[in-house]
């Protein structure tokens, strides 16, 4: 390996090294309730590549149990496999694989490294790229994120969060196209992208916002030129619809049943109210399997996803105990039938509650959105092995399998990493270093309006525009949860150091006295790694 190549990989170890850091001082990689499911949704589908269950009207294999949700775990009947195939869905199987097979060589570290690494490397070509500046600015970046902002617990949280920001950021970087980016450099950026829209279906609606805000940010140089600068993402977004196809194609074959797409907004508009206002208009006139949720008042969208049909609505305040005895629980024909009556319903669900209760139910998700503006910083319910471990269900086994720690702090162990996230006064600060950093990149569009047209101030008015937009798509998606907003707000506080370190750059250099051109900036722009 050449010196200047061996400089650049232990710079980016070096940078992974720094980002792990608050999980190596937690003890542990940070886990979601999610996380389990990803693990064993996983080892579901590779399994099923290897050994293909029945297709329907073949002979069962009894006994044979699935690993991503409660249901079939003690063996699963064709019932659950239905069931299970409506809902895993929602877990994106090109985040869920990796992650199981990952964890079976090398545990969750291995999830977390990996994750560190590739983040590393997009943080130091932005910066090289953007700041033609020495690498203590690059390492000075990094300790000030892993610090100070969300970037440090997203990058060994093992959920698909961390490539939200990076995907993001990869397509900022290809829609601007500082020249310091190379060709090899472009496609791996290419590749972090598509990955990340493929990893969370939200992704791809923020690469989406990303295309829009890039035509509009170009639109002065003309419509070609502007659709000529968005063309990578566009490119992105379609690859990443092929490449669901084939994914598709292959759980299909994998499984002997087509998955379904999860009920995800069918959810939201019967949680909020507005699918029951529809269903009172059209049952039992219509016919539908939701006809019966007509009188089910439950507030919150993981009955639906999760439980409907099979038991009728815990109370909010059951949490997870709601999931202890699903394990147990076999799923007949007549309700796996059912759910998927239900699921294939969806979009008229969703049509009629928007038509029936439009303004309503708009109003609400639009709210929900700029509430979601203001979810910034790592919450306290970031790390959930604490409530894990408090269950009875099948994940909380899964848990304390994968999870470094876990059975210690099952058995009574009182380490650090066995009770809640308590981050104290660093979640306070991690919001008010936000606010600043968005007041700092306000400040440098305003100020060089001569400038708007240089790479990094169009740069930060596209990160800034998109961490906007996630907030909005998310909230008015899913609901005002933070840990949708925490995963790209460390974007501010990059944005944010970057306009500083290219003022201080450019400080220096007017206030330095004339000297010969130097052959730096050919040196930066040659330096793709």
């Amino acid at each position: 390996m050449a010196p200047r190549a061996a400089q650049r990989f232990f710079l980016i170890l070096f940078g992974a090294g720094v980002l792990l850091a608050p999980a190596l001082v937690w003890g542990r990689p940070f886990v979601f309730y999610d996380t389990p499911a990803y693990w064993g949704w996983g080892r579901d589908i590779v399994e099923a590549v290897l050994r293909p269950w029945p297709s329907a009207g073949q002979p069962w294999i009894p006994g044979r149990p699935l690993h991503g949700w409660e249901i079939g775990a003690h063996g699963a009947s064709a019932g659950d496999l239905r069931f299970t195939l409506t809902l895993l869905t929602a877990r994106s199987a090109f985040y869920a694989v990796p992650v199981y097979l990952l964890t079976s060589v090398g545990g969750l570290w291995l999830v977390a490294a990996v994750q560190a690494l590739v983040a590393a490397w997009v943080l130091r070509l932005a910066v090289r790229a953007l700041i033609p500046t020495a690498d203590w600015a690059y390492l000075g970046l990094v300790v000030a994120l892993a610090a100070l902002s969300t970037l440090g617990f997203e990058a060994a949280y093992v959920m698909p969060d961390l490539f939200g920001g990076l995907a993001i950021l990869a397509g900022a970087l290809l829609i601007t196209r500082p020249p310091g980016i190379g060709r090899g450099s472009r496609v791996a950026l290419w590749g972090v992208a598509l990955y990340g829209a493929l990893a969370h279906s939200a992704n791809g609606l923020n690469l989406a916002a990303a295309l829009l805000a890039g035509v509009m940010l170009y639109a002065g140089e003309g419509l070609p030129k502007a659709a000529a600068r968005v063309g990578p993402v566009a490119g992105v977004l379609a690859l990443s619809l092929l490449v669901a196809a084939g994914g598709q194609a292959v759980l299909t074959a994998a499984f002997g049943r087509a998955p379904v797409a999860a009920p995800f907004l069918a959810s939201r508009v019967l949680a909020d109210g507005a699918g029951q206002t529809y269903l009172r208009h059209v049952c039992p006139d219509a016919h539908l399997a939701s006809c019966d949720l007509v009188a089910v008042n439950a507030d919150y969208p993981e009955y639906y996803l999760g439980l409907y049909p099979l038991v009728p609505p815990p109370p909010a305040s059951a949490g997870a105990s709601a999931y202890d005895q699903l394990q147990y629980r076999g799923v007949t024909d007549a309700e796996a039938a059912h759910r998927e009556r239900f699921v294939a319903e969806q979009p008229r669900l969703v049509i009629g509650a928007l038509t029936i209760d439009g303004p309503r139910e708009v109003s609400s998700r639009l709210a929900a959105g700029a509430v979601e503006v203001f979810n910034s910083g790592v919450g306290h319910d970031f790390d959930s092995l604490h409530g894990l471990l408090a269950e009875r269900t099948q994940r909380r086994l899964q848990t304390e399998t994968i999870t470094p720690g876990a059975a210690h702090c099952a058995a009574g162990g009182r380490a650090l990493a066995c009770g809640a996230l308590d981050l104290g006064l660093l979640g306070p600060m991690q919001t008010a270093i936000e606010w600043l950093a968005l007041a700092i990149v306000l400040a440098a569009l305003l100020r060089d309006r001569a400038r708007r047209e240089d790479n990094l101030t169009r740069f930060s008015a596209l990160i800034l525009a998109l961490v906007f937009a996630n907030a909005l798509l998310c909230g008015a998606t899913v609901g005002d949860y933070s840990r949708y907003q925490a995963r790209v707000d460390w974007l501010l506080p990059f944005a944010g150091l970057l306009q500083v370190l290219d003022w201080a750059r450019r400080r220096r250099e007017a206030s330095a006295p004339a000297t010969l051109p130097s052959p730096l900036a050919s040196i930066v722009a040659s330096d793709t790694f």
